[in-house]
């Protein structure tokens, strides 16, 4: 917990937090998920009793997570962040949260719904591979076009590296349990 409390008061330095921001790539792939893992950082392996009730099979904690995924997935809301200091401190309440409720969600969802969010995920992240790589236009405003050019790669790269995992946990690993 320590160690979580540490990296967020690090994240929030102004230094940090400027260099984070002054590139997209950055700010989307470094930034974001840092923040995210603060939260799954926070949570550890505790009980959390005050879930217990409401969070009870993971699926509330999953959509409020993956809510507030989506809403840093749209282009405006990353933008809305660099220049509206209400969006910037929702960006480091909600992303932490997000880690939170995902790592006590996680272990207490079942399987058809862990493959039904990574199914969706990795569409999600093809989406905006499509968006950012063949708009010809500047969607965020506090980005140049390459920038975005880039973010639309490393997306693409994503889909690709979890659809080859897929394909691995569906042909190799699945036959490898079979011949046992």
């Amino acid at each position: 917990m320590k160690l979580a409390i540490l990296f967020f008061i690090l994240l929030l330095a102004p230094g940090t937090r400027e260099s984070l921001e002054s590139i997209m790539v950055l700010h989307m792939f470094l930034q974001l998920p840092l923040l995210i893992l603060v939260g799954v950082l926070l949570h550890g392996n505790r009980d959390w009793r005050f879930l217990k009730k409401w969070n009870e099979n993971g699926v509330a904690g999953m959509l409020l997570a993956v809510g507030v995924l989506i809403f840093w997935m749209l282009p405006r809301s990353l933008d809305d962040a660099l220049t509206e200091i209400e969006i910037e401190v929702w960006k480091f309440v909600s992303l932490p949260l997000l880690g939170f409720l995902w790592r006590n969600s996680w272990r207490k969802i079942g399987g058809i719904f862990k493959s039904f969010l990574y199914i969706n995920l990795v569409s999600m992240f093809g989406l905006l591979a499509w968006l950012y790589l063949g708009t010809p236009v500047q969607i965020c405003n506090n980005y140049l076009i390459n920038e975005q050019q880039i973010v639309g790669a490393v997306y693409l790269s994503i889909v690709l590296v979890s659809i080859l995992y897929l394909l691995y946990l569906v042909f190799i690993r699945g036959l490898e349990e079979e011949a046992k």
